[in-house]
């Protein structure tokens, strides 16, 4: 009888052993299939990286670019290993689009000055005046490097005897963030800014491929942005063409636009042209790529954040 147990504990013991190897090698193919994704992946950085590097016009850089936009050569790129694409959001809940997003045509939270910082929490945010320029100050008191409070700012005194009970930062944000930290800036508001603001890139917004939010948040009236936005989509009305008009230097912004917008417009215009805060090219671009294994059983996702010359700013796989 005991006999008889011991064969059926030994039979037990075997088939736990045949169910163990079987999942390990199920989980043993499972890694390999993520693994070859995520090289595949890296293979698709290194594809929009080169994309770029093709890009002959450095000194602007526009929605009409082959890094941008472009189907054709982003969109299901296949290798014998699996199948990868770019396509690249700004936000969330952002539209992708086939190709890289470059970072400087949205506002540096870095660079950006008080009235613009306030427009942007007011337009994409709806914020209230007050409210946004109790952010808008608080972001500048968060990244200058004194600590003079400004009148609706915050500085180190404030976070202390916050629930958050942290330093003010009192230099530049690292990433976008960072923002969660500075003293009226809730999820909600975050999540609404977030696809039109940047820590990357020149510090500029490219007058080129900025969008309505981040224009109106420059301070453009509906008439401005309706001509400006005439002006670059050209003679079709379609914007991402061979027709598009480009702003070749920030010295020719105000004259190409001159007698176009209104004077109120091109005042606030010749301000940011002065002030360095607009400019024609981009130097910080996003992309974000998808892979497969032929039968899918891989996938792999990585986003960065880049420059031209494959600096790597920003890195995140899934």
């Amino acid at each position: 009888m005991a006999i008889v147990w011991i064969i059926a504990l030994l039979g037990i013991f075997v088939g736990s052993l045949g169910v163990r190897a079987q999942m390990a090698l199920s989980l043993g193919d499972r890694y390999e299939q993520d693994l070859q994704a995520r090289y595949l992946a890296k293979a698709g950085v290194q594809y929009g990286m080169e994309a770029l590097a093709q890009d002959v016009t450095l000194a602007y850089d526009g929605s009409n670019e082959s890094w941008y936009n472009n189907p054709g050569l982003f969109l299901e790129r296949r290798l014998d290993t699996g199948t990868f694409k770019v396509e690249t959001s700004a936000g969330p809940n952002s539209p992708k689009i086939p190709g890289l997003l470059d970072e400087d045509r949205k506002i540096n939270i870095n660079t950006a000055p008080e009235d613009v910082l306030q427009n942007l929490f007011v337009f994409a945010a709806d914020l209230s005046i007050q409210d946004a320029t109790t952010v808008a100050q608080s972001i500048l008191d968060w990244r200058d490097e004194d600590s003079e409070e400004r009148d609706y700012g915050a500085e180190g005194s404030f976070y202390r005897n916050s629930r958050q009970a942290h330093e003010c930062k009192d230099g530049p944000l690292e990433n976008v963030e960072e923002l969660l930290l500075v003293r009226g800036v809730e999820a909600a508001a975050y999540r609404a800014v977030l696809p039109y603001v940047t820590v990357y890139g020149s510090g500029h917004v490219n007058f080129n491929t900025a969008g309505t939010e981040v224009l109106t948040s420059l301070g453009f009236s509906e008439a401005g942005l309706a001509t400006l936005n005439g002006f670059r989509v050209g003679e079709d009305g379609i914007p991402g063409n061979a027709d598009d008009r480009l702003f070749v230097s920030a010295g020719s912004i105000v004259s190409d636009l001159e007698a176009l917008i209104p004077v109120d417009d091109l005042q606030i215009l010749s301000k940011l042209v002065e002030d360095k805060f607009i400019g024609v090219n981009s130097r910080a671009f996003r992309m974000q790529v998808e892979a497969w294994t032929p039968d899918e059983r891989g996938r792999a996702r990585i986003e960065c954040v880049f420059d031209r010359g494959g600096k790597i700013y920003f890195w995140s796989e899934h």
